[in-house]
């Protein structure tokens, strides 16, 4: 659709849509919000129970009623409101000072900024920066974009299925993210190619641009996965996976296009041959500002090196969803299965314990009911 859009401008005038009244390249986005709305309102429709994830009970419902409108309650409220809050930042603690989740979100978006680099800037750099033609790199950004990480994703994904997966003893691990290192380096190899050989034309830098999006593309499933199995348990989960996307909403795709953005405007007014153009209409400027925002993929390459040498020192337990099961008594009453958290996070996710001790309880409460039930029916 941009690329349609892009047609609509009068070159011959130098106008653009309807009679240089609206800008064309804005049409796409409009169409994409549009888009969406019947999607959000969707959304809204959808019943509450189909929606409801089966994590909450009577506690954390009591807990997130922080005010109320009898006074009576108002202190009982409140101690549970900040139970609630200090329950959210342990929470938030525990997952965070997971090394596989921290180091591996670190790394995903790190990659997620090269990725929107190339989204962005990519066909400006080629059209205005290489002067190649404007069809022709239009048309072969969009088979890049398509089949590259698509592609990529689904053989990273079998690859590293293949080779064993990336959960269990140190050894497999250490193998598995050695593997990912490797895919990766050869990307970051190709995407400094790209920016640094002018030479080899529009055919070099579609090789290029493929390359680094199918690298991509490949190990961040199995990185997705890592982030993911790292968190101690399914409550938190949640959480985690929420943490993770904001933080590649902030630092990747809003802060990519400023960053790029300002090095672009930055260069045009430095650059003495772009001294008095409009930014983004300046190839030395568009060369220069795509090659440092590219350079982010050889940061991205050295803390996924971290990533493999931290976990080479790291137990094997520090990479599962649970280590194993053990058996309690509760109340001197029928035995009871929790889960058994690594040594790190007993104790910062013993609520998790109980919540699913509570849970059990529950479930085993639910069918002696069903049992009586059916029993005084017969």
């Amino acid at each position: 659709m941009g690329w349609g859009a892009n047609g609509l401008q009068s070159e011959s005038e130098g106008k653009e849509c309807w009679g240089d009244s609206f800008a064309c390249w804005r049409l796409p986005f409009i169409v994409q919000g549009i888009i969406t709305i019947p999607l959000c309102m969707a959304f809204l429709l959808i019943k509450h129970e189909d929606l409801d994830i089966g994590h909450h009970n009577a506690d954390q419902d009591e807990n997130n009623k922080c005010c109320s409108d009898n006074d009576s309650n108002h202190h009982h409220n409140n101690v549970g409101c900040c139970n609630f809050v200090k329950q959210y930042f342990r929470d938030l603690y525990t997952i965070i000072t997971q090394f596989y989740f921290t180091s591996v979100v670190i790394v995903i978006t790190t990659m997620y900024f090269v990725l929107v680099t190339i989204q962005y800037w990519a066909t400006a750099w080629m059209i205005v920066g290489r002067s190649y033609p404007e069809d022709a790199v239009m048309g072969w950004f969009i088979f890049c974009s398509a089949t590259g990480p698509t592609i990529g994703a689904i053989v990273g994904g079998w690859l590293i299925d293949y080779l064993g997966g990336y959960v269990g003893s140190m050894e497999q691990r250490r193998f598995s993210t050695g593997i990912l290192f490797f895919i990766y380096t050869i990307g970051t190899c190709f995407g400094l190619g790209a920016t640094n050989w002018i030479g080899g034309g529009l055919t070099w830098v579609v090789i290029c641009l493929w390359v680094v999006l199918f690298c991509g593309g490949m190990v961040v499933p199995a990185l997705t996965g890592m982030y993911t199995a790292a968190i101690p348990t399914a409550r938190l989960k949640i959480l985690g996976s929420s943490l993770m996307l904001v933080t590649i909403s902030v630092f990747a795709y809003f802060l990519c296009p400023v960053v790029a953005g300002h090095l672009m405007k930055s260069f045009s007014k430095s650059i003495p041959e772009c001294i008095g153009t409009v930014p983004g209409t300046c190839p030395a400027a568009l060369e220069k500002g795509f090659r440092w925002s590219m350079n982010m993929s050889p940061v991205s390459l050295i803390l996924l090196l971290v990533v493999w040498v931290g976990g080479c020192f790291l137990k094997g337990d520090r990479l599962v969803d649970t280590v194993d099961q053990r058996v309690v008594k509760l109340n001197n009453a029928e035995d009871k299965r929790v889960v058994k958290l690594s040594n790190n996070n007993v104790e910062a996710n013993s609520s998790d314990n109980l919540f699913q001790l509570g849970e059990d309880r529950k479930v085993e409460e639910e069918k002696k009911n069903r049992i009586e039930i059916l029993s005084k029916t017969d």
